[in-house]
């Protein structure tokens, strides 16, 4: 790997760091992520979970966690490492990237606030959740959150173009591609109340989604636990049995929201301010920069490790995950019985 001659001429240590952390750590993040996002997606596809409405976003969740952690932190490694920019590079990624990464953002936040949201129904409303809160219910909500998240970052598709510049110097004809805004006026846009926008929408909203759903699932189950004090001995089995449900489900939620917000918010908020922050000298910039990857980093983490929070605190999803393990080692010490059977 070649010394990064982004931090030339000035060698500032910040640089340095900030080049070998872009080298290390989304690496690893995207390996532990794809990992552990394809077990979330197998676990929560089997016939016992797919009865759950939960099941259905835990697919989706997974599915945008995978596909964010490629189009935003491979693309990123590739150009702080390896100075491929796929921005500029490639028209079709000019056009989309960046679309794809909001979409797959937001839909990875706006998920996690209707998981949240649902839970609170099924702790205070159980009839309406038993009729209401169905798989295929689920399956046209993720859908229509999608489409939501997919055409609130659209315009990054139509006024964003693919341009080759041609420099003819020493009689040889150099090109260089280049993504720019259509527009000085949408590049304004994207600079500043684009992301005080995304910081809105895409964070605070399901923030204080977050935040007010899970308050609410807190103050329902000490309510429940106030009314099994009163009740009969005799209807006391089947309460328990609900409480003891809904609690493994409250807390995974609970653990799951609040790495939300710690990951998200820090990055989100630096780039609402980001544009204001002095970057005059060339070691402030650098600064800057080294900020501005760390904040990524624990970004990405939110896209890593949400499948970790499952096996801690999701009761069904550990059962579900031991009895997918017993029947792999099943078949394979089966198939070594049969391999290792003599022929008669």
């Amino acid at each position: 790997m070649k010394l990064n001659p982004k931090c030339a001429p000035y060698e500032y240590t910040e640089c340095y760091v900030n080049f070998w952390l872009w080298a290390i750590i989304p690496a690893i993040q995207i390996i532990v992520g794809t990992c552990g996002n394809v077990i979330n997606i197998v676990v929560s596809s089997r016939k016992r979970m797919r009865k759950y409405s939960t099941s259905v976003y835990l697919i989706c969740l997974a599915l945008s966690d995978i596909f964010f952690l490629w189009t935003s932190a491979f693309a990123m490694m590739l150009q702080q490492v390896f100075y491929i920019d796929l921005w500029q590079k490639y028209p079709f990624f000019c056009h989309t990237l960046s679309w794809m990464n909001y979409t797959l953002g937001g839909y990875s936040a706006m998920l996690v606030a209707m998981m949240t949201v649902e839970r609170l129904m099924m702790t205070t409303l159980i009839a309406f959740s038993k009729a209401k809160l169905t798989p295929r219910n689920s399956v046209i909500i993720a859908v229509v959150i999608f489409i939501f998240c997919g055409a609130f970052p659209i315009h990054h598709v139509f006024l964003t173009e693919h341009t080759v510049r041609y420099n003819n110097t020493n009689y040889t004809n150099e090109s260089s591609a280049v993504c720019n805004p259509v527009s000085l006026a949408f590049d304004q846009f994207r600079r500043h109340e684009w992301h005080i926008l995304v910081l809105l929408i895409l964070n605070v909203v399901p923030m204080i989604t977050i935040l007010v759903s899970n308050a609410g699932i807190v103050m329902a189950i000490f309510a429940q636990k106030r009314r099994l004090r009163k009740i009969h001995v005799n209807t006391e089995p089947t309460s328990n049995y609900h409480e003891k449900r809904m609690k493994p489900l409250a807390k995974m939620l609970l653990l799951v929201s609040l790495f939300f917000i710690c990951t998200t918010l820090p990055y989100t908020l630096f780039m609402a301010v980001k544009v204001n922050i002095d970057v005059s000298t060339p070691l402030a910039r650098a600064r800057r920069d080294l900020v501005e990857s760390v904040l990524m980093f624990i970004l990405y983490t939110h896209f890593t490790v949400n499948f970790l929070f499952y096996f801690i605190a999701g009761t069904l999803f550990k059962t579900e995950w031991k009895r997918l393990c017993a029947e792999i080692l099943g078949k394979i010490r089966w198939f070594q019985r049969i391999v290792n059977t003599p022929e008669t």
